[in-house]
């Protein structure tokens, strides 16, 4: 019996190390990435330059990507505000009016004095008016009512 407690006292350090080893392995699997971010060394230079390209392609889901993480990672570069204007855009081309109109918002909440301010209220109308049922001329008649023209404006550096 003295045997077998003596064995018990020697093995329980073992056991609990290997336990809380086990855990923390276990545990820490799930702090790894499940996939791996392209952009991470990118510079933003080559961010918003994708992200323009992105857009130009029509692929507006990527660009928006592109944008955020543009804002996201260098939230006072000298890109930032005008991805805020970009990811409004994109909405806009992707027919989200509400996201579209929410994007405006925000430039124009964050971004009152900026010089292209008026870019994001003029978006944010054309989003309003694309978003609303067709007018009764419209219905009746077809009316073709010509696009305005909606590219955004470039930032002079």
């Amino acid at each position: 019996m003295r045997s077998l407690t003596a064995f018990l006292r020697a093995l329980a350090p073992i056991v609990v190390i290997g336990a809380s080893l086990g855990t923390t392995l276990l545990g820490g699997c799930g702090l790894l990435p499940g996939e791996i971010d392209e952009t991470a060394g990118w510079t933003p230079n080559k961010l918003y330059a994708e992200a323009k390209s992105s857009m130009a392609d029509g692929a507006y889901d990527k660009a928006i990507k592109y944008f955020e993480k543009l804002e996201a990672r260098f939230p006072y570069g000298r890109y930032a505000q005008q991805a805020q204007l970009e990811v409004a855009y994109a909405y806009f081309r992707q027919q989200e009016a509400a996201s579209a109109i929410a994007a405006c918002d925000r430039f124009i909440r964050l971004h009152p004095n900026h010089p292209n301010v008026d870019y994001a209220y003029y978006l944010k109308g054309l989003a309003n008016f694309n978003a609303a049922t067709p007018s009764m001329p419209s219905r009746c008649w077809s009316i073709n009512i010509p696009k305005a023209s909606t590219r955004p404006t470039q930032r002079r550096a």
